[in-house]
């Protein structure tokens, strides 16, 4: 970190009535807490996917009272809502990594961005 990095933690500190020590220490120990959320939400697209790979398969299966065609829209529907839901998530999950293998990095863009420095 630059000077310019630890007066904005300072500044951010003073503002909270803490220590930037204190403040830095909760903004690592959070990256974890973050990384896991980000892996229920990759977790919700796997338990997704499968729901809608069900819904097709039970709508085409062989022997079944409807005619496969009615099911062409609703399944098309239902994966193109899969599609849009899984890159929403997954562009919000790409500081995964980060996140695991260097939270201090994540923290420093975290404070950063809170005290509107780019």
């Amino acid at each position: 970190m630059n000077d310019n990095e630890v007066r904005l933690i300072e500044q951010l500190a003073a503002k909270l009535g803490t220590t930037a020590d204190h403040v830095w220490a909760v903004l690592v120990r959070q990256a974890p807490i973050e990384a896991f959320t980000d892996l229920f939400y990759v977790g919700l697209i796997a338990a997704s996917f499968f729901a809608v790979r069900a819904f097709w398969r039970i709508a085409y299966k062989k022997g079944s009272s409807y005619d496969g065609e009615i099911w062409i829209i609703p399944g098309v529907i239902a994966w193109g809502a899969w599609a849009i839901f899984s890159v929403i998530v997954l562009i919000v999950c790409a500081e995964l990594p980060t996140l695991f293998l260097n939270p201090e990095y994540w923290a420093l863009n975290r404070v950063l961005a809170t005290v509107g420095h780019k």
